[in-house]
């Protein structure tokens, strides 16, 4: 069976971490696997790289409208506002038209589109009203959403009539976590056609433990220096500003603990970041690098994960892959946070404008090594139960094998309970 997988991104992060570890524990080796992204996509190549020969991941060349908005941004057009909707309209014709002739040329059995989020970038849309009229009247595709619905506005015609098509061309919405799933309220045509339902994210445990004085050494830190980690897309969403300003407190108690930030950024977003820790005072303590795919050392040297999210976090992927590797985490209930970390399982969570609760975990946690050691190893019980690869990668092979099933299979998940 060929299994395409087609995406839009416009950041490295999440949703590539997501595709590496479905590809690569995919079950059925029978299958042929095709990733397909936007050929802007800065993190494509790495992709690759992580894949491996499990897949064929390449740039699938059809015009994707985010991309021209980021092409001639930075090329200082700011007039664009004004052709913003012909452009989109006309990116929109010739997406129909390109993805048209991929799908005749690749003639997939499957489709996932993997949307960063709904309603994503238009591209992901198209892709799947388009396969609809070349599947020939069997509608095997799979619309997999990785953040929280955007609500939809009473006055927008447009995309009411677009999430209706939708939910005609799609067998199912398949979100990464249960309020995640549940965030599709907001958008009642996809919600009330019965199709939204979830399958939890999973990574890959640690191939092997990394050294972590060698990331400690390379960043001038003492091997007994009190790390905190955080690894986020330098967004607003993300909470540097929140945690820039719990690092402060934390600073009071353990003044001699280092805060490693690391994510990929657009120079405006790096800007707004600096701004803020400038803000908070805590420069001398904090070093802002860019996107590293050395996790696993980041992890190793980290005594800390934190995850400070503020909104539009629909799981938390670092949160899973800190437990796999024996990190404690201490994240804010935002979202599907709350159901990958919970309190004094793993880690600890705080609501997500509770600057001194926050603090005051992540302290707690560098000053008592014990309790570092004891919540790490609840940590790997708890990923080894709910967030594995494997289990995540079987999932989604048993939905997909099953076309015919996937409408009792899908919505039967939003029955099951919060896992705490």
């Amino acid at each position: 069976m060929r299994v395409v997988f087609l995406t839009e991104l416009s950041h490295t992060g999440g949703v590539d971490t997501f595709l590496t570890s479905l590809v690569r524990h995919w079950p059925r080796t029978d299958d042929e696997i095709w990733v397909l992204a936007n050929a802007r996509h800065p993190g494509l190549h790495a992709l690759a790289a992580a894949i491996g020969d499990r897949a064929r991941v390449e740039a699938h060349g059809v015009p994707v409208y985010a991309d021209r908005i980021l092409q001639m941004a930075a090329g200082g057009k700011g007039r664009i506002r004004l052709l913003a909707p012909l452009l989109r309209l006309g990116d929109a014709v010739r997406g129909y038209l390109g993805f048209r002739r991929l799908f005749r040329r690749l003639a997939p059995d499957r489709v996932v589109i993997v949307a960063g989020g709904y309603p994503g970038g238009d591209s992901c849309r198209i892709a799947a009203i388009t396969w609809t009229g070349e599947a020939k009247g069997r509608p095997y595709a799979w619309f997999n959403v990785h953040n929280l619905a955007v609500p939809l506005a009473s006055w927008n015609v447009l995309e009411r009539m677009i999430d209706r098509i939708l939910t005609r061309s799609v067998v199912a919405f398949v979100a990464v976590s249960r309020a995640c799933a549940e965030s599709m309220r907001a958008r009642p045509a996809l919600w009330d056609s019965g199709k939204v339902g979830y399958i939890l994210n999973g990574v890959e445990a640690p191939a092997v433990a990394a050294d972590p004085g060698a990331l400690r050494a390379e960043l001038g830190l003492q091997a007994e220096c009190p790390l905190v980690l955080m690894l986020a897309t330098y967004e607003p969403r993300k909470g540097h500003a929140f945690l820039f300003m719990a690092f402060k407190q934390v600073l009071q108690r353990m003044p001699g603990a280092r805060l490693v930030v690391c994510g990929y950024s657009y120079p405006k977003e790096i800007n707004e970041v600096e701004a803020a820790l400038r803000k908070a005072g805590v420069s001398d303590r904090v070093s802002l690098l860019g996107f590293r795919q050395d996790t696993a050392r980041l992890l190793a040297a980290a005594d800390v994960l934190v995850v400070p999210s503020q909104a539009f976090e629909s799981f938390g992927l670092t949160c899973v892959e800190a437990m796999a590797a024996g990190v404690p985490v201490v994240a804010t209930r935002v979202g599907g946070l709350a159901e990958v970390v919970a309190d004094g399982d793993g880690g600890y969570s705080v609501e997500r404008d509770d600057i001194k609760g926050f603090a005051d975990r992540v302290a707690r946690l560098l000053e008592n090594s014990e309790l570092r050691r004891e919540q790490a190893a609840r940590g790997k019980q708890r990923y080894a139960r709910l967030f594995t690869a494997e289990r995540m990668a079987q999932q989604y092979a048993a939905l997909i094998g099953g076309a015919e099933k996937s409408a009792a299979i899908i919505p039967a998940n939003l029955q099951e309970p919060r896992h705490q």
